[in-house]
C-alpha cells in the first residue's frame, strides 16, 4: 500500500490488512479506524466489498465493546446485505452484544432465528447455546421452561459445546426447582462418561446439590449426595480448593443425617470431623471462602456442644491463618474467654 497507493488492488489490500489486524492485539487496532476512513472514502469504486467492508467496521466496533454501536451496525449491516454470508455473523454479533447488554427476549430471537437457519448443526451450536442462555435468564416461566429445549437443541448437535450445555441445562433445572429432574439427567450423563473423565467432577458437584436440595422431601437423597461428595474426594488429592468445598458439603450433609448407631441423633461429630479437616494443614489454604465456612462452622459445633476450651483453640487457630476472617475468629476466641473464663496457664 506505502509503495504502491494507485494499485489497481490497493483497496483491497488495505481491506486485508484491516482483516488481519482485527484479528491480532489491542495495540493492532489503533491504525483499523485510520484504514476504515480512507477506504470509506473510495467504497463507491469498489462495491464488492461492499459487504467485507461493512463486516470489518462491526467487528471494530465489537471489539471496542461498544454494545449500542455494535448493535446498530449489526442490524446495519443485515438490512444492507441480507442475503450475503456476511448477515449471518452480523446475526451472531447482534445476538452477543444484546445478551450483554440484558435484552434477553430480543437476544433470544435473533440468535433461535440464525440457528434455525443454519444446515450445520455444529456451526449452529454457539447460537442455540446463546439462546439457551437467553431463554434461561428471559424472566417468564413460559421462557425458562423454553430454555429446556434450546439446551437440548445444543447438546443434540454434537459438537464441542454439547458438554458446556449439559451442565447448564442441569443447573437450570436446579433454579427452576425442577431437583428430580435434574438429578434423572445428570445421572444417565455421569454413566455415559469415563470413570476419569475431567467432567465427572462439575457434573457430580450439580448431582450432589440437586440430591441435597431434595432432602427435606426425600430423605434418602442426603444419603445419595453424601455418597457422590465422598467419591468426589478421589479428584480432590492435588486440589486443596476442591478439597474444602467438597468437606463443606459433606460437612453440611453429615449434619443432617440420622446416627447410623442412634437415629435419634444427627452425625454431629462425622460432621465436626469433615469441617474441621481443613484446618489440619500449616500451609496458607489455596481458597478462603470454604476454608473458613469449614472452620467457622467447626467452631459453631463445639460451641453448641459448650466445648469451651476446644472452642477457643479452634477459633485461635482460624485466627493464625490470617484469612479474611482472621478478625472476627481473634475476637470470638477473646470473648469466649473473658465469657467462660478460661485462660491458659
Amino acid at each position: 500500500m506505502a509503495r504502491f497507493p494507485d494499485h489497481p488492488r490497493a483497496a483491497e489490500a488495505r481491506l486485508v490488512a484491516i482483516e488481519i489486524a482485527l484479528t491480532g492485539s489491542e495495540e493492532n487496532l489503533e491504525t483499523v479506524p485510520i484504514q476504515l476512513e480512507i477506504l470509506s472514502a473510495v467504497a463507491e469504486k469498489f462495491p464488492e466489498f461492499g459487504p467485507r467492508v461493512a463486516l470489518a467496521n462491526l467487528r471494530f466496533v465489537d471489539r471496542l465493546k461498544d454494545s449500542a454501536a455494535t448493535i446498530e451496525n449489526a442490524q446495519k449491516l443485515m438490512d444492507t446485505y441480507p442475503n450475503d454470508p456476511v448477515s449471518a455473523e452480523a446475526s451472531m454479533t447482534l445476538g452477543k452484544n444484546l445478551f450483554q447488554s440484558g435484552s434477553y427476549h430480543p437476544a433470544r430471537l435473533v440468535l433461535e432465528k440464525l440457528a434455525a437457519a443454519d444446515p450445520n448443526p455444529v456451526k449452529a451450536q454457539p447460537a442455540w447455546l446463546l439462546a439457551a442462555r437467553s431463554a434461561a435468564l428471559g424472566g417468564t416461566p413460559k421462557s425458562k421452561e423454553e430454555a429446556l429445549v434450546l439446551f437440548d437443541k445444543t447438546i443434540e448437535a454434537g459438537g464441542p459445546l454439547s458438554a458446556v450445555a449439559s451442565l447448564e441445562k442441569a443447573s437450570h433445572l436446579i433454579d427452576i426447582r425442577r431437583l428430580q429432574d435434574a438429578s434423572t439427567f445428570l445421572e444417565k450423563w455421569m454413566k455415559q462418561l469415563p470413570e476419569n473423565d475431567p467432567l465427572q467432577l462439575p457434573a457430580g458437584l450439580l448431582l450432589g446439590q440437586a440430591l441435597y436440595a431434595q432432602g427435606s422431601s426425600y430423605p434418602n437423597s442426603l444419603t445419595e449426595a453424601l455418597a457422590i461428595y465422598d467419591k468426589l474426594l478421589t479428584h480432590a488429592k492435588t486440589y486443596p480448593a476442591l478439597f474444602n468445598r467438597l468437606q463443606y458439603l459433606r460437612g453440611t450433609t453429615l449434619e443432617q443425617l440420622p446416627d447410623e448407631k442412634d437415629p435419634q441423633k444427627k452425625r454431629k461429630d462425622q460432621a465436626f470431623q469433615a469441617f474441621y479437616s481443613v484446618l489440619e494443614t500449616t500451609s496458607a489454604p489455596a481458597e478462603w471462602e470454604y476454608f473458613e465456612r469449614c472452620a467457622f462452622r467447626a467452631l459453631a459445633l463445639l460451641e453448641k456442644e459448650e466445648r469451651w476450651p476446644a472452642a477457643i483453640t479452634v477459633a485461635k487457630k482460624i485466627a493464625a491463618f490470617n484469612g479474611p476472617r482472621a478478625e472476627e475468629a481473634a475476637t470470638r476466641a477473646s470473648a469466649l474467654q473473658l465469657k467462660h473464663m478460661v485462660f491458659e496457664d
